[in-house]
């Protein structure tokens, strides 16, 4: 029950975040490629020094993923034409191929 009152308040501090966010009505850029490889990659290693460094075991990834949707969700409402959404799911495959990529090198570090 614990984790579950801890889920609830860590999605009411993004929803919190998201709105302070919208106000600030910053403007649009395009993001290439690498620096979604770069976030990705920078996303598994914050997640894997919560989960394992600190000792909350309880902290599933794709809740992780699910935040990084819905901000990604939030953003791309602003009325652009065309846009086009990214899914959880793709963002799920996204994290959990850099999950793979981290987990197969013997290079594995973190921070």
């Amino acid at each position: 029950m614990q984790n579950n009152a801890e889920n609830i308040r860590q999605i009411e501090y993004v929803l919190v975040m998201m709105e302070h966010v919208r106000k600030q009505r910053r403007r649009h850029r395009i993001v290439s490629r690498t620096e979604v490889k770069e976030f990705f990659m920078y996303a598994f290693r914050v997640y894997d020094r919560i989960q394992h460094r600190m000792h909350i075991q309880h902290l599933n990834y794709t809740y992780v993923c699910y935040v990084i949707c819905s901000r990604y969700l939030f953003e791309s409402c602003l009325h652009i034409p065309n846009r086009r959404f990214v899914s959880p799911a793709t963002v799920n495959s996204y994290f959990k191929k850099e999950r793979g990529r981290r987990y197969s090198t013997c290079e594995y570090r973190i921070f």
